[in-house]
């Protein structure tokens, strides 16, 4: 397992050892085969430009090489409370930073601030939020459902603001 700093991701877009236009060959030398990839089972994984280990994902060029990377966070609404899963990933462990210091926007951006990152807010339609950091990475917060609650009151049931559940690097032009 590699460990590995989320804030340096959200300060240089770099995932541990893992930078934009680094050829693919590398990430399997040092993580091995992906044990899911676009087009599982139709395709063998040489073939595919989406690996997925766990909750993190990498997408490649044509030529190979990581355009950039996707880490999902795994995030319930229930009983009036928001609660994220426990971080399982059996190659990647950020050693830095709790995902609750991080989990709203204000919580973000104050984080960011703390640790000498710019950021640009952007507030989209459907309660969305997309923060940017000057590194070329992106927090994507939305409104979570309470499906138990919603389905009893046949009236949808939403946190009253948005939450972390995707960082991921934007592809390089």
């Amino acid at each position: 397992m590699i460990h590995t700093s989320l804030i340096a991701y959200l300060k240089t877009g770099q995932l541990g050892p893992f930078a934009q236009l680094l050829p693919r060959q590398s990430l399997l030398d040092t993580l091995g085969p992906p044990p899911f990839w676009d087009g599982w089972g139709g395709i063998p994984y040489e073939k595919s430009t989406v690996w997925v280990y766990d909750s993190i994902q990498f997408n490649f060029d044509d030529d190979y090489q990581i355009a950039d990377t996707h880490i999902g966070f795994d995030c319930k609404f229930n009983n009036g409370s928001v609660s994220y899963s426990d971080w399982e990933n059996r190659f990647l462990q950020f050693n830095d930073l709790a995902i609750d210091a991080i989990c709203t926007p204000e919580l973000f951006v104050e984080t960011m601030k703390q640790n000498a990152i710019a950021t640009t807010q952007n507030v989209l339609s459907g309660g969305r939020v997309m923060i940017d950091t000057e590194a070329g990475v992106q927090a994507r917060f939305g409104t979570l459902s309470d499906y138990d609650a919603s389905k009893a009151l046949e009236n949808p049931v939403r946190t009253n603001c948005a939450y972390l559940h995707r960082v991921t690097t934007v592809k390089l032009a």
